[in-house]
Protein backbone atom coordinates (compact mmCIF):
# COMPACT_ATOMS: atom_id res chain seq x y z
CA UNK A 1 0.00 0.00 0.00
CA UNK A 2 1.54 3.79 -1.13
CA UNK A 3 1.71 5.43 2.13
CA UNK A 4 2.35 9.44 2.51
CA UNK A 5 2.73 11.47 5.69
CA UNK A 6 1.19 14.73 6.01
CA UNK A 7 3.11 16.75 9.03
CA UNK A 8 1.09 19.23 10.27
CA UNK A 9 2.32 22.41 11.61
CA UNK A 10 0.04 25.56 11.19
CA UNK A 11 -2.20 24.47 9.05
CA UNK A 12 -4.35 22.35 10.79
CA UNK A 13 -7.39 22.08 8.36
CA UNK A 14 -8.71 19.47 5.95
CA UNK A 15 -10.38 21.73 3.16
CA UNK A 16 -7.76 24.29 1.39
CA UNK A 17 -4.99 22.10 2.23
CA UNK A 18 -2.14 21.30 -0.37
CA UNK A 19 -1.11 18.63 1.68
CA UNK A 20 -4.05 16.62 1.81
CA UNK A 21 -4.88 17.53 -1.48
CA UNK A 22 -1.68 16.02 -3.17
CA UNK A 23 -1.52 13.10 -1.07
CA UNK A 24 -4.94 11.91 -1.03
CA UNK A 25 -4.71 12.21 -4.98
CA UNK A 26 -1.81 10.38 -4.70
CA UNK A 27 -1.54 7.68 -2.60
CA UNK A 28 -3.29 4.52 -1.42
CA UNK A 29 -3.14 5.61 2.88
CA UNK A 30 -2.70 8.93 3.82
CA UNK A 31 -1.77 9.31 7.69
CA UNK A 32 -1.37 12.87 9.49
CA UNK A 33 1.16 13.57 11.84
CA UNK A 34 1.05 16.49 14.30
CA UNK A 35 3.91 16.78 17.33
CA UNK A 36 4.15 18.91 20.57
CA UNK A 37 7.21 20.28 20.44
CA UNK A 38 8.44 20.02 23.69
CA UNK A 39 10.35 23.32 23.58
CA UNK A 40 6.96 24.70 22.82
CA UNK A 41 5.48 24.34 25.96
CA UNK A 42 8.52 25.16 28.23
CA UNK A 43 9.53 28.30 29.69
CA UNK A 44 11.57 30.75 27.87
CA UNK A 45 15.21 31.58 28.89
CA UNK A 46 13.27 34.74 30.29
CA UNK A 47 11.32 32.67 32.62
CA UNK A 48 7.65 33.37 30.84
CA UNK A 49 5.73 30.74 29.66
CA UNK A 50 5.96 29.92 25.72
CA UNK A 51 2.58 28.47 25.68
CA UNK A 52 -0.30 29.75 27.75
CA UNK A 53 -3.53 27.68 28.51
CA UNK A 54 -5.94 29.56 26.52
CA UNK A 55 -3.37 28.88 23.44
CA UNK A 56 -3.21 25.29 24.49
CA UNK A 57 -7.06 24.76 25.10
CA UNK A 58 -7.29 26.43 21.45
CA UNK A 59 -5.10 24.27 19.96
CA UNK A 60 -6.67 20.85 21.61
CA UNK A 61 -9.79 22.07 20.54
CA UNK A 62 -8.43 22.61 16.97
CA UNK A 63 -6.70 19.19 16.83
CA UNK A 64 -9.87 17.22 18.47
CA UNK A 65 -12.16 19.16 15.61
CA UNK A 66 -9.89 18.23 12.69
CA UNK A 67 -9.31 14.59 14.46
CA UNK A 68 -13.02 13.66 13.83
CA UNK A 69 -13.03 15.53 10.66
CA UNK A 70 -9.91 13.39 9.40
CA UNK A 71 -11.91 10.23 10.66
CA UNK A 72 -15.02 10.76 7.83
CA UNK A 73 -12.50 10.29 5.08
CA UNK A 74 -10.14 7.64 6.68
CA UNK A 75 -7.10 9.13 7.42
CA UNK A 76 -5.60 8.37 10.70
CA UNK A 77 -4.04 11.56 12.82
CA UNK A 78 -1.04 10.72 15.10
CA UNK A 79 -0.32 13.09 17.92
CA UNK A 80 2.80 12.82 20.19
CA UNK A 81 4.38 15.00 22.71
CA UNK A 82 7.89 14.72 21.45
CA UNK A 83 9.57 15.98 18.92
CA UNK A 84 8.80 15.84 15.15
CA UNK A 85 12.74 15.09 14.62
CA UNK A 86 12.38 11.86 16.45
CA UNK A 87 8.30 10.82 15.57
CA UNK A 88 8.41 11.59 11.88
CA UNK A 89 11.44 9.34 11.70
CA UNK A 90 10.16 6.47 13.83
CA UNK A 91 6.40 6.33 12.01
CA UNK A 92 7.87 6.40 8.41
CA UNK A 93 10.32 3.93 9.24
CA UNK A 94 7.21 1.77 10.70
CA UNK A 95 4.71 2.68 8.45
CA UNK A 96 6.86 1.87 5.12
CA UNK A 97 5.94 5.56 4.24
CA UNK A 98 7.60 6.92 0.93
CA UNK A 99 6.56 10.42 0.50
CA UNK A 100 6.36 13.16 3.28
CA UNK A 101 4.19 16.68 3.14
CA UNK A 102 4.49 19.58 5.00
CA UNK A 103 3.85 23.25 4.55
CA UNK A 104 7.06 25.03 4.22
CA UNK A 105 7.92 28.06 6.81
CA UNK A 106 10.78 30.32 7.20
CA UNK A 107 11.13 31.23 10.91
CA UNK A 108 13.89 30.28 12.30
CA UNK A 109 12.75 27.77 15.33
CA UNK A 110 10.42 26.09 12.33
CA UNK A 111 13.30 25.74 10.03
CA UNK A 112 15.57 24.81 12.24
CA UNK A 113 12.64 21.41 12.93
CA UNK A 114 12.87 21.45 9.29
CA UNK A 115 16.02 21.14 8.44
CA UNK A 116 16.47 18.53 11.31
CA UNK A 117 13.57 16.13 9.93
CA UNK A 118 14.83 16.24 6.63
CA UNK A 119 18.09 14.69 7.27
CA UNK A 120 16.89 12.18 9.54
CA UNK A 121 15.34 10.34 6.70
CA UNK A 122 16.65 8.63 4.10
CA UNK A 123 16.91 9.61 0.26
CA UNK A 124 14.43 7.32 -0.70
CA UNK A 125 12.00 9.01 0.91
CA UNK A 126 10.20 11.99 -1.49
CA UNK A 127 10.21 15.02 0.58
CA UNK A 128 7.13 17.86 -0.81
CA UNK A 129 6.71 21.14 1.03
CA UNK A 130 5.00 24.18 -0.39
CA UNK A 131 3.66 27.59 1.08
CA UNK A 132 0.09 27.28 2.06
CA UNK A 133 -0.38 29.97 4.16
CA UNK A 134 -0.47 33.29 2.09
CA UNK A 135 -2.73 35.50 0.68
CA UNK A 136 -0.44 35.69 -2.54
CA UNK A 137 1.34 32.61 -2.85
CA UNK A 138 5.34 34.02 -2.93
CA UNK A 139 5.82 33.04 -6.72
CA UNK A 140 2.55 35.45 -7.50
CA UNK A 141 3.84 38.78 -6.12
CA UNK A 142 5.04 40.83 -9.18
CA UNK A 143 8.19 42.53 -7.47
CA UNK A 144 11.74 41.40 -6.19
CA UNK A 145 12.11 41.26 -3.35
CA UNK A 146 14.67 44.53 -3.52
CA UNK A 147 11.69 46.71 -4.69
CA UNK A 148 9.59 45.78 -2.13
CA UNK A 149 7.50 49.40 -0.91
CA UNK A 150 8.82 50.28 2.84
CA UNK A 151 5.30 50.96 2.84
CA UNK A 152 2.69 47.99 3.73
CA UNK A 153 -0.59 50.47 2.04
CA UNK A 154 1.78 51.08 -1.36
CA UNK A 155 2.62 47.28 -1.14
CA UNK A 156 -0.75 46.07 -0.83
CA UNK A 157 -2.11 48.27 -3.59
CA UNK A 158 0.40 46.64 -5.68
CA UNK A 159 -0.58 43.08 -4.81
CA UNK A 160 -4.27 43.84 -5.76
CA UNK A 161 -3.48 45.26 -9.02
CA UNK A 162 -1.17 42.94 -10.62
CA UNK A 163 -1.11 39.83 -8.96
CA UNK A 164 -4.32 36.99 -8.29
CA UNK A 165 -5.07 35.26 -5.37
CA UNK A 166 -5.37 31.47 -6.28
CA UNK A 167 -8.28 28.90 -6.01
CA UNK A 168 -8.89 26.92 -2.80
CA UNK A 169 -7.79 23.09 -3.25
CA UNK A 170 -10.91 21.23 -3.24
CA UNK A 171 -11.66 18.93 -0.54
CA UNK A 172 -10.19 15.49 -1.48
CA UNK A 173 -12.94 12.79 -1.45
CA UNK A 174 -12.52 10.16 1.26
CA UNK A 175 -9.58 7.38 0.87
CA UNK A 176 -10.57 3.37 1.86
CA UNK A 177 -11.40 2.30 5.08
CA UNK A 178 -8.18 0.43 4.96
CA UNK A 179 -6.46 3.73 4.62
CA UNK A 180 -7.13 3.69 8.62
CA UNK A 181 -4.28 2.88 10.85
CA UNK A 182 -5.14 0.08 13.77
CA UNK A 183 -3.23 1.93 16.36
CA UNK A 184 -5.20 5.47 17.63
CA UNK A 185 -2.96 8.22 19.30
CA UNK A 186 -5.35 9.97 21.91
CA UNK A 187 -4.64 14.04 21.45
CA UNK A 188 -3.50 15.47 25.24
CA UNK A 189 -5.76 17.35 27.71
CA UNK A 190 -4.90 20.35 29.56
CA UNK A 191 -3.58 18.42 32.43
CA UNK A 192 -0.74 16.91 30.58
CA UNK A 193 0.67 20.59 30.27
CA UNK A 194 0.07 21.23 33.80
CA UNK A 195 -2.73 23.71 33.34
CA UNK A 196 -6.29 23.23 35.15
CA UNK A 197 -9.14 22.92 32.98
CA UNK A 198 -11.28 25.87 33.11
CA UNK A 199 -14.17 27.61 31.48
CA UNK A 200 -13.92 30.78 28.97
CA UNK A 201 -15.09 33.87 31.02
CA UNK A 202 -18.51 34.56 30.37
CA UNK A 203 -17.49 38.11 29.21
CA UNK A 204 -14.91 37.06 27.26
CA UNK A 205 -14.36 38.51 23.41
CA UNK A 206 -13.55 35.50 21.97
CA UNK A 207 -15.80 32.83 23.35
CA UNK A 208 -15.18 30.26 20.60
CA UNK A 209 -13.50 27.20 20.19
CA UNK A 210 -10.68 26.09 18.13
CA UNK A 211 -10.86 24.23 14.53
CA UNK A 212 -12.72 24.67 11.07
CA UNK A 213 -16.38 23.86 11.92
CA UNK A 214 -16.05 26.99 14.77
CA UNK A 215 -14.15 28.86 12.39
CA UNK A 216 -16.71 28.39 9.56
CA UNK A 217 -19.18 28.68 11.97
CA UNK A 218 -18.47 32.29 12.77
CA UNK A 219 -17.34 33.23 9.35
CA UNK A 220 -20.96 32.52 7.96
CA UNK A 221 -22.26 34.50 11.23
CA UNK A 222 -19.72 37.51 11.21
CA UNK A 223 -20.61 37.51 6.79
CA UNK A 224 -24.33 36.56 6.44
CA UNK A 225 -26.17 36.38 9.54
CA UNK A 226 -25.07 39.46 10.99
CA UNK A 227 -23.94 41.11 7.98
CA UNK A 228 -21.32 42.74 10.21
CA UNK A 229 -18.50 42.45 7.01
CA UNK A 230 -20.62 45.51 5.87
CA UNK A 231 -18.91 48.01 8.62
CA UNK A 232 -15.84 45.90 9.35
CA UNK A 233 -13.48 48.86 8.79
CA UNK A 234 -15.96 50.65 11.71
CA UNK A 235 -15.39 48.47 14.10
CA UNK A 236 -12.26 46.38 13.51
CA UNK A 237 -10.23 48.17 15.58
CA UNK A 238 -12.60 47.70 18.97
CA UNK A 239 -11.76 45.59 21.55
CA UNK A 240 -14.70 45.14 23.12
CA UNK A 241 -17.56 42.17 22.56
CA UNK A 242 -17.58 39.75 19.81
CA UNK A 243 -19.40 42.44 17.23
CA UNK A 244 -15.70 44.31 17.15
CA UNK A 245 -13.41 43.22 14.32
CA UNK A 246 -13.67 39.62 12.57
CA UNK A 247 -11.66 37.79 15.61
CA UNK A 248 -10.42 35.43 12.57
CA UNK A 249 -6.70 35.93 13.56
CA UNK A 250 -6.65 32.77 16.09
CA UNK A 251 -7.87 30.44 13.24
CA UNK A 252 -5.42 31.66 10.80
CA UNK A 253 -3.11 31.55 13.08
CA UNK A 254 -2.92 28.02 13.57
CA UNK A 255 -4.55 27.34 9.96
CA UNK A 256 -7.97 26.06 10.58
CA UNK A 257 -8.43 28.72 8.33
CA UNK A 258 -6.78 29.74 5.03
CA UNK A 259 -6.81 33.29 3.73
CA UNK A 260 -7.94 32.21 0.93
CA UNK A 261 -10.99 30.59 2.33
CA UNK A 262 -11.55 34.06 3.71
CA UNK A 263 -10.81 36.12 0.28
CA UNK A 264 -13.17 34.22 -2.01
CA UNK A 265 -16.08 34.31 1.00
CA UNK A 266 -15.69 38.20 1.03
CA UNK A 267 -16.01 37.86 -2.84
CA UNK A 268 -18.96 36.39 -3.29
CA UNK A 269 -20.35 38.32 -0.34
CA UNK A 270 -19.86 41.61 -2.38
CA UNK A 271 -21.75 39.92 -5.29
CA UNK A 272 -24.34 39.21 -2.88
CA UNK A 273 -24.96 41.78 -0.86
CA UNK A 274 -27.67 44.71 -1.84
CA UNK A 275 -25.66 47.61 -3.65
CA UNK A 276 -28.79 49.70 -4.41
CA UNK A 277 -28.12 52.38 -2.11
CA UNK A 278 -25.97 55.71 -3.24
CA UNK A 279 -24.37 57.72 -1.07
CA UNK A 280 -26.45 60.84 -2.58
CA UNK A 281 -29.06 59.40 -0.54
CA UNK A 282 -27.42 59.91 2.54
CA UNK A 283 -24.80 62.71 2.02
CA UNK A 284 -25.32 65.93 -0.32
CA UNK A 285 -22.95 68.55 -2.14
CA UNK A 286 -21.35 70.70 0.71
CA UNK A 287 -23.60 69.48 3.33
CA UNK A 288 -21.86 69.84 6.79
CA UNK A 289 -21.24 66.59 8.57
CA UNK A 290 -19.73 66.63 12.38
CA UNK A 291 -16.92 63.81 13.13
CA UNK A 292 -14.31 62.93 15.46
CA UNK A 293 -10.53 62.37 14.33
CA UNK A 294 -10.14 58.23 15.75
CA UNK A 295 -6.83 57.91 13.88
CA UNK A 296 -4.22 60.67 12.75
CA UNK A 297 -2.53 60.20 9.95
CA UNK A 298 0.34 58.34 9.32
CA UNK A 299 2.86 58.56 6.42
CA UNK A 300 0.88 58.04 3.03
CA UNK A 301 -2.11 57.39 4.92
CA UNK A 302 -4.80 60.41 5.77
CA UNK A 303 -6.65 60.62 9.09
CA UNK A 304 -9.65 58.42 10.22
CA UNK A 305 -12.97 60.06 10.70
CA UNK A 306 -16.13 58.38 11.98
CA UNK A 307 -19.61 60.00 12.44
CA UNK A 308 -20.12 57.89 15.87
CA UNK A 309 -19.00 60.37 18.19
CA UNK A 310 -17.48 59.55 21.85
CA UNK A 311 -16.22 62.42 24.64
CA UNK A 312 -14.28 60.83 26.88
CA UNK A 313 -13.86 61.41 30.37
CA UNK A 314 -12.42 60.72 33.81
CA UNK A 315 -14.74 57.78 34.60
CA UNK A 316 -16.60 57.63 31.46
CA UNK A 317 -16.97 57.85 28.31
CA UNK A 318 -19.95 60.20 26.96
CA UNK A 319 -21.83 58.37 23.64
CA UNK A 320 -23.85 61.01 21.70
CA UNK A 321 -26.96 59.74 20.01
CA UNK A 322 -26.56 55.84 21.70
CA UNK A 323 -28.68 54.09 24.32
CA UNK A 324 -26.34 51.50 25.27
CA UNK A 325 -24.82 51.35 28.44
CA UNK A 326 -21.61 49.10 28.80
CA UNK A 327 -18.38 48.25 31.12
CA UNK A 328 -15.24 47.72 30.26
CA UNK A 329 -13.83 44.28 30.09
CA UNK A 330 -11.30 45.00 32.22
CA UNK A 331 -13.35 45.08 35.29
CA UNK A 332 -12.92 41.15 36.03
CA UNK A 333 -15.71 41.02 39.21
CA UNK A 334 -19.26 40.50 37.39
CA UNK A 335 -21.02 42.09 40.47
CA UNK A 336 -19.29 44.96 39.99
CA UNK A 337 -20.04 45.14 36.49
CA UNK A 338 -23.81 44.98 37.15
CA UNK A 339 -23.69 47.56 39.60
CA UNK A 340 -22.00 50.23 37.55
CA UNK A 341 -24.47 49.17 34.50
CA UNK A 342 -27.38 49.83 37.55
CA UNK A 343 -26.06 53.15 38.00
CA UNK A 344 -25.34 53.88 34.88
CA UNK A 345 -28.52 53.44 33.15
CA UNK A 346 -29.90 55.96 36.32
CA UNK A 347 -28.33 58.67 35.63
CA UNK A 348 -27.86 58.61 31.66
CA UNK A 349 -29.39 61.57 29.74
CA UNK A 350 -31.51 61.18 26.81
CA UNK A 351 -29.80 60.12 23.89
CA UNK A 352 -26.70 59.28 25.40
CA UNK A 353 -24.81 56.23 25.71
CA UNK A 354 -22.08 55.56 28.34
CA UNK A 355 -19.23 53.41 28.30
CA UNK A 356 -17.92 53.17 32.10
CA UNK A 357 -13.78 52.86 31.97
CA UNK A 358 -11.77 50.77 33.96
CA UNK A 359 -11.06 53.03 36.43
CA UNK A 360 -14.70 53.42 37.50
CA UNK A 361 -14.56 50.10 39.45
CA UNK A 362 -15.67 51.35 43.15
CA UNK A 363 -16.71 54.48 42.60
CA UNK A 364 -20.04 56.14 44.03
CA UNK A 365 -22.59 57.10 41.81
CA UNK A 366 -21.86 60.95 42.88
CA UNK A 367 -18.86 60.94 41.48
CA UNK A 368 -20.05 59.03 38.05
CA UNK A 369 -22.57 61.50 37.60
CA UNK A 370 -20.27 64.64 38.28
CA UNK A 371 -17.94 63.56 35.48
CA UNK A 372 -20.83 63.05 33.29
CA UNK A 373 -21.98 66.16 33.72
CA UNK A 374 -18.63 67.78 32.44
CA UNK A 375 -18.51 65.52 29.87
CA UNK A 376 -22.43 67.22 28.80
CA UNK A 377 -20.78 70.53 29.30
CA UNK A 378 -18.42 70.23 26.91
CA UNK A 379 -20.89 68.47 24.53
CA UNK A 380 -23.38 71.71 24.91
CA UNK A 381 -20.46 73.95 24.47
CA UNK A 382 -19.60 72.17 21.27
CA UNK A 383 -23.06 72.41 20.24
CA UNK A 384 -23.54 76.25 20.83
CA UNK A 385 -20.10 77.01 18.98
CA UNK A 386 -21.74 74.45 15.93
CA UNK A 387 -24.33 77.32 14.89
CA UNK A 388 -21.84 80.04 15.12
CA UNK A 389 -19.31 78.87 13.20
CA UNK A 390 -18.00 78.34 9.81
CA UNK A 391 -16.83 74.83 8.32
CA UNK A 392 -14.56 73.52 7.74
CA UNK A 393 -13.74 73.88 11.51
CA UNK A 394 -12.74 72.13 14.77
CA UNK A 395 -15.22 72.32 17.73
CA UNK A 396 -13.90 70.02 20.33
CA UNK A 397 -10.60 69.44 21.05
CA UNK A 398 -8.91 66.50 23.05
CA UNK A 399 -7.72 67.77 26.84
CA UNK A 400 -3.65 68.50 26.08
CA UNK A 401 -1.54 66.08 27.18
CA UNK A 402 -0.73 67.57 31.00
CA UNK A 403 -4.76 67.77 31.81
CA UNK A 404 -5.17 64.33 30.31
CA UNK A 405 -2.60 63.26 32.71
CA UNK A 406 -4.07 65.31 35.50
CA UNK A 407 -7.52 63.75 34.83
CA UNK A 408 -6.28 60.26 34.92
CA UNK A 409 -4.38 60.41 38.47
Amino acid sequence: MKTALVWLRNDLRFEDQQSFFKACNGFDRVVAYYAFEPKDFQNTIWGFQKTGKFRIKFLLETLQALKEELAQHNISLITERRSAVEGISSWVESLNVTSLFFQKEWTREEVLISDAVCASLSDEVRIETHYDQFLFHPEDIPMDIESIPQVFTVFRKKCEKYSKVQRCFEKPTPLASSSLLDTITAIPDLNDFDCSPFETHSHSAFPFKGGTFSASAHLKDYFWNTKRLSYYKQTRNGLVGTDYSSKFSPWLANGSLSARMIYWEVLQYEKEIDKNGSIDQVLKTKQNVLVQVVKEPISTKGPRISSELSIAGRFLVLVPFSKRVSVSQKIADNKEKDRLKRLAKSIRPPGFGIILRTVAEGKKVAELDKDLQNSLDRWKQMCGQIANTSTPTKVLSELNRASSILRDV
